[in-house]
């Protein structure tokens, strides 16, 4: 593969949150903006764009599945902007809301934890100690 290509692909990696726009990409590689697109999708199969959204969608799945981070907060830490593009791509992509998918593939019982207020399955003392 084009070193070109793998350099602006370890760009994206680094910090796939990152806003990254395609002129910024192209700068890192000393091309223009036409011509990397050109040359990533030669090499890749697909556009600069929809490979970030693809590794960004990769992480947020994972997120979902290993962690407690709530649907809003993994939008914010995998670089999402918009919370229904996120849940229509997520949809279209795997079948199921990022919700529906938590539940269905979670190693973790989602439904027993709460992240403002902790695990649900054990009872708070609600009276304060002497």
């Amino acid at each position: 593969m084009d070193q070109r290509v793998l350099t602006v692909i370890a760009l994206m990696k680094h910090d796939p949150r990152r806003a990254l726009p395609l002129s910024i990409m192209a700068e890192s590689v000393n091309l223009s903006p036409n011509r990397l697109c050109y040359l990533f999708k030669a090499e890749t199969g697909t556009p600069p764009a929809r490979y970030l959204r693809t590794l960004r969608m990769q992480d947020a799945t994972s997120l979902l599945v290993d962690t407690f981070l709530s649907v809003k907060e993994i939008i914010a830490r995998v670089g999402f902007t918009d919370e229904s593009h996120f849940v229509r791509d997520f949809k279209r992509i795997h079948g199921v809301t990022p919700t529906e998918y938590r539940k269905q593939n979670g190693v973790i019982d989602a439904s027993k934890f709460d992240a403002t207020e902790g695990r649900k399955d054990r009872p708070r003392d609600s009276k304060k100690r002497q």
